[in-house]
């Protein structure tokens, strides 16, 4: 680092490779997190940028980290060893969260890291797949798709999730045609640009496709 300049792909590979080493050591969050801020810093304007805020956003807690090196007892309900012979099913209880729950905690993860992309994501999921609100699920993903210095397959992966809600949900072939278009405008002559037109000729069998809701 100090025989630089160096460009920001090597910066972020030496950076983040310390943050690793510090997080496998004993206090060493504080250490990994400086790492990753330099990153920031030195690299503005650069994909290395954006790729270190979303590795600050899940870096874990001081409490996450000491809890990974303990060794975790899951306790395991015994269930009716008869339950074969009386012809019925086993019940088992699911542990999972709730949407409710699970939006909550997207939303308070995005209070502190508002560049945590994944679960930005996620959350725009629960809001079309759940809630079947593609307003607010559709806001989600023009949140990542504007945003500086994105990768491009992310932005083509966002832009084709947003014309699949389109026609899932709105059953709107224009506005999927609309994210088509933003993809061969933003990358012309390239093989997103022939995939999105590709796609194009296809929407009028998506929404035939559809499921009922």
């Amino acid at each position: 680092l100090q025989n630089g300049p160096h460009p920001p792909r090597n910066l972020f590979r030496v950076l983040a490779h310390m943050a690793e080493i510090y997080l496998v050591t004993d206090g060493g969050r504080e250490k990994a997190q400086q790492c990753l801020e330099r990153i920031q810093a030195m690299c503005p304007g650069t994909e290395q940028e954006m790729l270190a805020a979303q590795r600050l956003a899940h870096i874990g807690s001081a409490e996450f980290l000491e809890a990974k090196k303990q060794a975790v007892r899951v306790p395991v309900k015994e269930f009716d060893r008869r339950l074969g012979l009386q012809g019925k099913k086993p019940i088992f209880q699911r542990n999972e969260q709730t949407p409710e729950e699970l939006v909550g905690e997207y939303v308070r993860q995005l209070r502190a890291h508002p560049l945590d992309w994944e679960a930005r994501e996620n959350l725009a999921r629960l809001y079309a797949n759940h809630y079947r609100r593609l307003d607010m699920a559709i806001e989600q993903l023009e949140t990542m798709v504007n945003y500086r210095n994105q990768q491009p397959r992310q932005i083509v992966r966002w832009l084709h999730l947003m014309a699949d809600w389109h026609i899932q949900l709105g059953g709107d072939i224009e506005k999927a045609k609309e994210c088509m278009q933003r993809i061969s405008a933003r990358f012309p002559k390239t093989a997103h640009d022939a995939q999105a037109q590709k796609r194009i000729h296809y929407l009028r069998r998506e929404l035939r496709n559809r499921p009922l809701n």
